[in-house]
């Protein structure tokens, strides 16, 4: 019978931006996106994942976790939040706008402003404007963050 894994063998608890610490993997990463990885029962988990799926069992169909952390290391399950991918991007690391700007940009739209001028504004294309402004993009109401 296989011993059961210790995480702490391969964490460190770290300070982080939130009020409980961060538990930062020092083991093994998978791919260029930085994220810790392990394999069990042959199938390798992002680390985050793995911790998340220990502590609540699922996650549920079609949404993905974000670090409220910001740390891609991190595994402590306190600081992972069931998202939509839509808005994980939105908040993540790479996001080019907030909410209040798309809002922004759907008011200059259609107040007439053209779309280049919009989008030499803010960096993004004349296309991304287009899509903000019709809704594509940046909905009036994306599901918002769940809590499990």
């Amino acid at each position: 019978m296989r011993r059961p894994y210790k995480l702490s063998t391969r964490t460190e608890v770290r300070p982080g931006p939130l009020p409980t610490p961060c538990w930062h993997w020092t083991g093994g990463r998978s791919g260029s996106a930085g994220y810790g990885s392990i394999t069990r029962g042959g199938r390798l988990y992002a680390i985050h994942e793995y911790t998340f799926l220990c502590r609540y069992g699922y996650l549920p169909s079609g949404m993905v976790l974000d670090h409220l952390c910001d740390n891609r290391l991190c595994c402590n399950p306190a600081h992972l939040k069931v998202s939509t991918a839509a808005n994980n991007c939105r908040r993540g690391r790479n996001a080019k706008l907030s909410r209040e700007q798309a809002d922004e940009i759907k008011r200059r739209r259609a107040a007439g402003e053209k779309l280049e001028a919009i989008a030499a504004d803010y960096g993004v294309s004349g296309a991304m404007v287009s899509f903000i402004a019709s809704g594509r993009s940046w909905g009036s109401q994306d599901k918002p963050h769940v809590r499990i």
